[in-house]
Parts: C-alpha cells; structure tokens; sequence
C-alpha cells in the first residue's frame, strides 16, 4: 500500500475517534468534548485542529496520487476530484495556518478574519464533491470499496436528520466526516490479485532452483 494511503487511513481513524466522541459526548451530556472550542483554544483544541489538517491534507495527497486511476479519461470525474481536492486544500490551510494563529495569538473565535472565513465555504462543499465522486466511480470495480463508502453519503444524511427530530443532542456531522474520510482514503487501496501474486512467488522460486 503506498504511503498517501497509509496516511490517509491512519488520519481517517484519528479523525473518526475525536469527531465520534464528540458526538457522543454531546448526545449524553450536552456538552462538547475536549477538543472543541467550548473550553477556549487549548492545547487539546489545537491538537484536534492539527490532526484534521493533517488528515485533509494526507486525503488531497491521495486524490493527487490517484488522479490518472479516477480520472480514466472522464472529463466529468476530473472536474470533481479536482473540486474535492480543492474543498480539502483549502480545509488544510485552515486547520492548520488559522488554528495555530487563533491559538497563538488567543483571537475571539467568534470574529474569524475574512481570509479564514472564506476557507470554511469548503466544508459543505466537500460533501458535495464526495458524493459526486461515489456517484460517477459507482461502475468502476477497482473503486468500488471507496465508492459504496461515499455512496452511503445518502443514508448517513437520512439518519443524521432523523437524529436531528428524535435526539437532537446526538445530531452532528461527525458521521458524515467519517464516511467521506474513509471513502476517499478507499481510492488510495489497490486490492492485490493473490493468484498472480503466487504464480509469481512460484516463478521466482523455481528459478532460484
């Protein structure tokens, strides 16, 4: 597996355990956990700030990597993996230019500069763009473990709105985050053909004989 997979998977899974366990906080509290901003721009806070960055950035590292394989020729595919990889750059910048500056200087995180704002336009589009990306992949066989992944997109919004009337403290979008992460990490796995992976083995080992 190449190392923007690695990267991608292992920051989807610390993803996934900050944003769940945020949600589930709230859902039985009403509180946020510690890596949110209700307790100020802590070192926790920053923390989960970096690894959100990082993590978009490791998933932009993957779309890069995996562009020709997306792609295959289809100018529509390559107009959305490039809007996502845009929606996740500029989530990167974010994560990890801005919240190192609100935490460094201690800035009101209700008054975010304009030139930060902006960058948050991104997160809404990044849904966007991965459900767009399952959809058009949907027929690619070597794809379809991350496209299933994005393509539940659609049942993951239906439940976080039914949790929106019937537990509104549970409601958050730490589980449409997970999907996209690890659907778009998914297009980094080249699944390995293991009869040619012994016929070889076989080959080799006869010619050492």
């Amino acid at each position: 597996m190449s190392l923007a997979f690695r990267s991608a998977i292992a920051g989807s899974i610390a993803l996934a355990g900050i944003a769940l366990g945020d949600a589930v906080t709230h859902g039985l509290t009403g509180n946020y956990s510690v890596f949110s901003d209700d307790y100020g721009t802590t070192g926790l806070w920053l923390a989960g700030n970096v690894a959100h960055g990082l993590t978009y950035a490791a998933l932009a590292w993957v779309l890069v990597s995996e562009g020709r394989r997306v792609d295959a020729g289809s100018r529509g595919r390559r107009i959305i993996r490039r809007g996502l990889l845009g929606s996740f750059g500029a989530l990167a910048v974010y994560f990890l230019v801005a919240t190192p500056y609100f935490y460094a200087t201690d800035a009101d995180l209700d008054s975010v500069p304009p030139v930060f704002a902006a960058l948050l336009v991104a997160f809404p589009l990044m849904f966007v763009f991965a459900l767009a990306l399952g959809i058009s992949t949907r027929r690619m066989a070597e794809l379809r473990p991350a496209s299933l992944t994005l393509l539940a997109i659609l049942p993951v919004i239906g439940l976080t709105a039914v949790l929106a009337v019937v537990a509104p403290d549970f409601a958050h979008p730490a589980y449409l985050e997970t999907v996209v992460n690890f659907g778009v990490a998914l297009i980094g796995y080249h699944a390995v053909d293991r009869s040619r992976e012994v016929a070889k083995e076989t080959a080799r080992s006869m010619d050492v004989r």
